[in-house]
């Protein structure tokens, strides 16, 4: 299938091979080869995952994200009202999105910009996004920390940012994350037991 890409949900999956990189999954060849086509490009919408579901005999993976509520409002009046317009929109027909296209957005603190978002740490049991990596830039010379998304408040998707419940000196302080460290289950509490204390 050259150049062609489908949508297999993690339900699919076995245990991963990390040595070999290869990610057995309980489907034929067969049932890939003739899944609904889809355009990675753009976001997938209800419909489309409940026709994915539907094929793959999937029973009901759709799970709206909470990240959809409070989305704040740009400046000018025209700003605001476009926006509350995709803000009904998302309510009314939320969509999927790869992380390939957050990867970059700006992550919002309470009180100020704090870095970008430069990648996932997703949970290889039940592949649930346990962590955002941000690059905290030249501020902090390329300190990079994680961030769990419980404390996401909105994502932004027209102004292409994050907005967490934090404060940008709560992140500063954060433990550093090492990308050339294996995240063990040990090293990631640290950032756990971090955010959890008292503000």
């Amino acid at each position: 299938m050259p150049g062609r890409k489908v949508l297999i949900s993690p339900t699919s999956f076995e245990k991963p091979d990390w040595e070999s990189e290869t990610f057995p999954v309980r489907l034929t060849r067969k049932k890939v080869m003739n899944s609904p086509d889809i355009n990675v490009d753009k976001p997938i919408t209800r419909q489309y995952q409940i026709e994915l579901d539907e094929y793959y005999g999937f029973q009901g993976q759709w799970r709206p994200s909470q990240y959809f509520e409070s989305l704040p409002l740009p400046d000018t009046e025209d700003e605001q009202k476009d926006e509350a317009e995709t803000e009904t929109e998302e309510r009314e027909n939320p969509h999927l999105r790869s992380t390939k296209e957050i990867t970059g957005y700006y992550v919002q603190a309470d009180d100020d910009g704090v870095g970008c978002v430069d990648d996932f740490i997703t949970d290889d049991e039940n592949w649930s996004i346990q962590y955002l990596v941000v690059d905290m830039g030249e501020e902090l010379t390329g300190k990079m920390v994680l961030i769990p998304p419980d404390w996401i408040r909105a994502i932004n998707w027209s102004t292409e940012r994050v907005f967490v419940n934090l404060s940008k000196e709560l992140i500063k302080k954060s433990p550093r994350y090492d990308p050339s460290v294996l995240l063990s289950r040990e090293y990631a509490n640290r950032f756990s037991n971090y955010y959890a204390k008292p503000q």
